[in-house]
């Protein structure tokens, strides 16, 4: 018998899709996580409190702030700006707290209760390591999987974005990219 002070981790969720059909601007999410998974190193990590140690960790761990900040730009030329936000805050299952500080995207809809979450390093997340990239309707996210994405710790557009500390991080994820793009190329 556990102890009584002791949550057990939530099961891993099956991988299943949205009912929404995912908006165009969707369509290449997953060919950018696999470029961002060649660009993250060392230099890219947050280097703050983590939830977990970073020791056999999935290499998403500790990337969901730069690679959000990078998928805010990548959207920028498909999506209103006024409609993005980079949120920082709680992620649970239900009532578990899975991690207590967490970036992803969010896309506002037609209004605030149809956004859409994009998190890119989901998958260090245990209950949630089936999704690489994990793009679903908020909504549908709290019904189905009962997982809450909650930014209440920050809200930044695109403009309070660039202010923001993780520039220096992601000035070094962008020349990561390059320096690839032109071994590949």
């Amino acid at each position: 018998m556990p102890f009584p002070w002791v949550t057990p981790a939530p099961a891993v969720l099956p991988h299943l899709d949205p009912v929404r059909q995912r908006p165009g601007w969707a369509d290449d999410l997953g060919n950018c996580r696999e470029r961002l998974l060649e660009a993250w190193d060392e230099d890219t990590i947050y280097r703050g409190p983590l939830d977990a140690p970073l020791e056999n960790a999935r290499p998403s761990r500790g990337q969901c702030g730069v690679s959000s900040a990078w998928l805010i730009e990548q959207l920028l030329d498909r999506v209103d700006g006024s409609k993005l936000a980079y949120c920082y805050g709680q992620v649970s299952l239900g009532s578990t707290q899975l991690l207590t500080s967490h970036c992803w995207v969010e896309v506002v809809g037609d209004s605030y209760d149809q956004r859409w979450v994009i998190d890119f390093t989901a998958d260090q997340i245990e209950a949630l390591r089936r999704y690489e990239v994990l793009c679903w309707p908020h909504d549908e996210l709290l019904e189905r999987l009962t997982i809450n994405y909650d930014s209440s710790i920050s809200r930044l557009d695109p403009i309070e974005l660039s202010n923001d500390l993780v520039q220096k991080r992601l000035d070094i994820l962008k020349a990561n990219l390059r320096a690839r793009d032109i071994s590949a190329g």
